[in-house]
Formats: C-alpha cells, structure tokens, sequence
C-alpha cells in the first residue's frame, strides 16, 4: 500500500497515511513504544598513559600507568604469542635471504603470523568474561581488583605525559604551533612509508591517532579536528 498517495474522491486518504506513521514512529495513539536515545556525557577519570618499551621489532605499546607489565603480559597472551610465531618467521627468512629482514619485510611478517595464530571465535557472556578477567588479575598481582584499579587512579598524580620529550601533554588541538604539526605530519607520514610502499588515507589517519596519542585533548572532537589538521 502507497501510504504516501492520496487520490481524488478520497479525502481521508492522506489522514490515514499520517496516522499509520505516527503510529509505527510512536507519535500518536496506538504507537509501537520505540527506545529513544539518550544523550550521554564522556566520563573522565583521573589516569594517565604513557609509553613502555616492547622489545625489538616493535613499536613503544602505549599503557595505563599503575597497571604493571606482568599483569599487562597475562592479558595479551594473543599478542605474546603472535611475537613467538614472528621470531620463527624472522629466523626462517634470515636463513633464506642471508640476512635479517627490514622494518618493512618485519611488518609483513607479522601480519602473516597474525593471520598464521588467529583461534576460532568463542562467544561467551559479559558477565562470565568480567568475573574470569577479575580472577585471573587477582591472582596474577595478589592484590583484590578495587586494588588494582586504585593503582591507576592514583598514578595520574605522578604528572602528565609528555610528547618527544618537549611538548606539554595538556596542550590543545588549537594550541599546537604550526611547527610542531609539522612535525606531526612528518612523523606520521614517515610511519606509513615503513609500513608499506603503498598506502591510503586512512593508513595514514591512523598513523597520525598513533603519533599524536600522547597528547591531552578535552574531548572527541578536538582529537578528530587534530588528526584533520595532520593529515591535511
């Protein structure tokens, strides 16, 4: 039924078209209650992050502070043992080529074992994964889970992160010289090209999120008006 067409000699038509949609649409007697969305505000809490080192071949991981790097290593067991299958790869081609491979050829590689490691999906309930995920911290840092959290509240009272060494990490988007995005643009720019000879857009948006991560900015969409600003 066309509920958008009204013919000559029946003047209720299009009434009843209007009826039928507030009706479906929840605007008027008889409607289908629909959930309406509610507007939410982005909760802050007061932690920090900053870079650790993860070894050779691999770009600094950028961590929660409090959060210590054994309880970080039971938690990333998938990328653990993507690394070990790496070093297999990295050995197998040093054995074939005669030398070992480059940053590039380093980053195939473990793309390829990436897809080698990959298990089957399991899908378990929410909160059957918060209570093993609890246990599993609980057991690793003897500490309760109200603990450990407490450890990475508190830890934003050591400071603020900083950028290359010389950048406030409270800066804003806005703040940010003109200089220093260049720097950005560069850097990103640079990280894209050892990834890959070829590259888009959005490899680059997303060397540019890499790059200018450390900085402190108040909300989504200053961090989005950066990352604009670096890769235009």
């Amino acid at each position: 039924i066309n509920l958008t067409a009204t013919h000559r000699g029946e003047p209720g038509a299009g009434r009843l078209a209007r009826r039928v949609r507030r009706a479906a649409w929840g605007n008027g007697p008889g409607a289908i209650p629909t959930p309406r969305p509610r507007p939410t505000q982005p909760i802050r809490l007061p932690v920090r992050f900053s870079y650790r080192d993860r070894g050779p071949r691999r770009t600094p991981g950028y961590e929660l502070d409090g959060i210590s790097d054994e309880l970080l290593t039971v938690f990333s067991s998938r990328s653990t043992e993507i690394g070990a299958k790496v070093q297999d790869l990295v050995a197998a081609f040093t054995d074939t080529h005669g030398s070992e491979p480059d940053r590039v050829q380093t980053i195939r590689l473990r793309q390829q074992a990436t897809l080698a490691t990959r298990p089957d999906k399991h899908m378990s309930p929410l909160a059957e994964l918060r209570a093993r995920w609890r246990a599993t911290a609980e057991t690793v840092t003897g500490q309760p889970a109200d603990a450990i959290a407490g450890n990475a509240l508190t830890s934003a009272d050591a400071g603020l992160s900083s950028i290359a060494s010389t950048t406030s990490a409270t800066r804003h988007g806005t703040e940010i010289s003109d200089a220093l995005l260049a720097r950005y643009a560069e850097a990103a720019v640079a990280g894209v090209t050892q990834r890959g000879a070829a590259w888009t857009a959005t490899n680059l948006l997303a060397e540019a999120a890499r790059t200018t991560r450390a900085l402190r900015l108040p909300d989504v969409p200053a961090r989005l008006a950066l990352l604009d600003r670096v890769v235009t």
